[in-house]
C-alpha cells in the first residue's frame, strides 16, 4: 500500500473539506480539462489542454499530479488529506477507482473540483462533532504543500506477518508522527 497527500483546503479548495468527509471521497480540480481518462496514453495532448485551458508555461507538474491521481494512486493504498502546508484533515483508504466528471455516478455535488476518488476515512477534522475534532498540526514540509497530488515515498508492507513502513526515512518519520497525533495506527489502514 502506497501512501499519498492530497491538499483539500487552500486559497484554491476553500471550504472544500466538509464535503469531501461528508461524501467520503478526495477531489481534485483542473475541472476545464473535464475527465482526465480522454488523455490517457497521450500526456503531449494533456500538456497541450493545461496550457490552453489554464495558460500554464510549463505544466508538466500538473501532467504528472494528474497521472498520479488518475492512474497511479489504488484502491487500498492511504491517502492523508492536507490543508496546505500544516494542517492534516484526514486520513483513509482509497476506495475506489478514478472517477472523472463524466461518470455517472460521481456524487459531486459542487460546480467545481469534479474529478473524484471514494475515501474510507480512518481519522477525519470535523468541526461539528462533540467535542470537536481539530486537525492535526505538522511542520512545514515541501513534499506535503507544494503539489495537490503527490507520492509521500511510504510504503506500508508486511515483513515476518508484521506491518512496516518502507521508503524515505524523513518521509517515513513524518507519516508515523502523522499516526501518533491522530491515534492510528498501521493495522487501521489496511483492508
Amino acid at each position: 500500500m502506497h501512501v499519498w497527500k492530497v491538499t483539500s483546503n487552500n486559497k484554491y479548495y476553500r471550504n472544500l473539506w466538509p464535503e469531501l468527509l461528508g461524501g467520503n471521497y478526495v477531489a481534485i480540480g483542473w475541472d476545464a480539462i473535464r475527465d482526465f481518462r480522454q488523455y490517457e496514453n497521450d500526456e503531449i495532448r494533456l500538456l497541450a489542454a493545461l496550457q490552453r485551458e489554464y495558460n500554464v508555461e510549463n505544466g508538466t507538474g500538473s501532467v504528472a499530479q494528474i497521472r498520479s491521481f488518475r492512474d497511479q494512486m489504488q484502491q487500498g493504498d492511504v491517502v492523508v488529506s492536507t490543508e496546505g502546508f500544516r494542517r492534516v484533515n484526514g486520513v483513509g483508504i482509497i476506495a475506489s477507482d478514478y472517477i472523472g466528471e463524466e461518470t455517472a455516478d460521481n456524487p459531486r455535488l459542487r460546480s467545481e473540483f469534479r474529478n473524484i476518488r471514494e475515501v474510507v476515512w480512518k481519522w477525519a477534522r470535523n468541526d461539528r462533532a462533540t467535542p470537536p475534532i481539530r486537525p492535526v498540526e505538522i511542520d512545514v514540509n515541501p513534499r506535503f504543500g507544494f503539489w495537490t497530488v503527490t507520492s509521500l515515498g511510504v510504503d506500508i508492507v508486511r515483513v515476518d506477518g508484521r506491518l512496516e513502513t518502507i521508503g524515505d526515512d524523513n518521509y517515513r518519520a513524518r507519516f508515523q508522527r502523522i499516526l501518533e497525533l491522530t491515534g492510528l495506527d498501521l493495522s487501521d489502514l489496511v483492508r
